[in-house]
């Protein structure tokens, strides 16, 4: 996710501390309301997302919709300006997906 902020990240770990979640992650269009893989998750998760795996889970966002103590933030919350148009959570797992960051964040090389 190339277009993440460190800003982003910390205004996600602030949140969680300021309110004892477990989890913060950024709102979004994605078919699952939210990024599962940008965002703050609390080190007590670490047995229950163990137990998780090794059971029947899969999915991050399956794991998510367990935990009681989880908030989802908007782009607004986060700093995200409407007017920007990067795709903040970009995913670059292919030489295509490299390429379109590459072209989205002004890159020549």
């Amino acid at each position: 996710m190339p277009f993440v902020t460190t800003e982003l990240l910390a205004a996600l770990a602030e949140h969680a501390r300021a309110h004892d979640l477990d989890a913060v992650l950024p709102a979004s269009d994605s078919p699952h309301g939210f990024e599962p893989f940008c965002g703050f998750y609390a080190g007590r998760l670490h047995p229950a997302l163990r137990a998780f795996l090794a059971g029947s889970g899969s999915a991050a966002h399956a794991f998510l919709r367990t935990l009681d103590r989880v908030r989802f933030m908007t782009p607004a919350e986060l700093g995200i300006n409407a007017a920007d148009r990067r795709p903040y959570f970009l995913s670059v797992n292919s030489a295509g997906d490299l390429e379109r960051a590459r072209t989205l964040g002004g890159d020549t090389q």
